[in-house]
């Protein structure tokens, strides 16, 4: 936390504010409209199921854009949510 404090006193006030303001504020907005939508159009259940695949995605995704490692424990993990996802949706059907 002490070092977090020394670098953003080190930033310039508007980027501070600029970062708080697209990344708080821009993009809690962005999220809540398109959840709503997504609630209307598809139903909770299903909606419920395709935001649990979002940390399997973003690990998946992380692999060619940022470089990290994919362990086996998050592919596994992934797979599990998705036949998951799966036998959710084909019982709301």
């Amino acid at each position: 936390m002490l070092a977090l404090r020394k670098k953003i006193a080190a930033a310039p006030p508007w980027e501070v504010v600029g970062q708080g303001a697209s990344q708080g504020l821009a993009s809690v907005v962005a999220t809540r409209l398109l959840n709503t939508r997504m609630l209307a159009s598809s139903g909770p259940t299903r909606s419920a199921m395709t935001t649990a695949v979002v940390a399997g995605l973003a690990a998946v995704l992380a692999v060619p854009l940022l470089g990290e490692p994919l362990a086996a424990t998050a592919v596994i993990g992934w797979l599990f949510v998705t036949i998951g996802m799966i036998v959710g949706v084909m019982r709301t059907r």
